[in-house]
């Protein structure tokens, strides 16, 4: 199965396919602005053969909405987003805020 890795930072968002447990090349873009088919010109050529999206965000709810609404666009998946907390899997997450 390949997933979509995915992290919406507040300017940037940065993509890497998942396959068979080994990360493929990492892209990026910024994101100031994208609607939901600025999402989808992006990420449409890494979504091709994907069967999950993953995705962290700090963003804020409507930058999230029109990502997940290209997502389906595109291939008929609903994201699945995870939050940040402040540990897990052995790593410490250094913001103050980790929400941010």
């Amino acid at each position: 199965m390949t997933t979509l890795l995915v992290d919406i930072g507040n300017t940037r968002i940065k993509w890497a396919r998942l396959v068979r447990g080994h990360p493929g090349r990492q892209h990026a873009a910024a994101h100031d602005g994208w609607t939901a088919p600025d999402f989808e010109r992006a990420l449409r050529p890494a979504l091709r053969g994907v069967a999950a999206v993953l995705a962290v965000s700090v963003a804020g709810r409507r930058v999230d909405r029109r990502f997940a609404r290209a997502v389906r666009a595109v291939i008929g998946v609903t994201p699945r987003f995870v939050a940040a907390t402040r540990r897990a899997g052995g790593v410490t997450n250094g913001y103050r805020e980790v929400w941010r």
